[in-house]
């Protein structure tokens, strides 16, 4: 057989090969749609990773400060309680010193 004894014949395998084509092109747009999807659902998740991850790093930041300033606060205080008992030492011992100075000199008048 010959494509010119048969012209039927050609029309049907055209018609076949056509209509293969339409599925072929009609699959490779299934499976892009699926891929496609799933990467935008990938990229959604990563996106939605992402600002949970800024959003808890920014609180945990606020919350790094608040403890950081409470952290001086304390610091402050303990510097400001151990200058006055430093104060206080130095101005006890200067006294003791000049009252034993004051008694040393009595002693020595009373000699």
């Amino acid at each position: 057989l010959t494509p010119r004894s048969n012209p039927q014949g050609i029309k049907y395998l055209e018609a076949a090969v056509k209509a293969g084509s339409d599925e072929a092109d009609q699959a490779v747009q299934v499976v892009i749609t699926e891929d496609t999807k799933k990467y935008l659902k990938n990229f959604e998740d990563k996106v939605s990773q992402l600002e949970k991850f800024t959003l808890d790093s920014i609180k945990d930041y606020s919350n790094h400060a608040v403890k950081l300033k409470d952290d001086l606060k304390t610091l402050d205080n303990v510097l400001t309680a151990e200058k006055s008992a430093h104060e206080e030492a130095t101005n006890k011992h200067q006294n003791k010193t000049n009252n034993l100075r004051e008694k040393n000199k009595t002693n020595h008048e009373k000699q």
